[in-house]
């Protein structure tokens, strides 16, 4: 599905800011404590990455993959 318009876009920018923050938390709890684990993250982020982003939201979306394949 390809998101369109500035709507669009303050709801993918809120998307990313709460993978952000909810996803870090779960990884710093390990595989026992989370409820989410990080392949749970990594759908969300490629789902969320071919939806059609700006630039600058590719450029989080790409981040938090690397955040996630870092703390592996």
């Amino acid at each position: 599905m390809q998101y369109q318009g500035n709507c669009a876009s303050i709801i993918i920018d809120a998307e990313i800011l709460h993978i952000e923050a909810v996803m870090s938390r779960c990884l710093a709890m390990g595989a026992d404590g989370a409820i989410f684990q990080a392949n749970y993250w990594r759908n969300r982020l490629l789902t969320l990455r071919d939806s059609g982003l700006s630039h600058t939201q590719d450029v989080a979306v790409q981040s938090l993959l690397s955040n996630l394949v870092a703390s592996h």
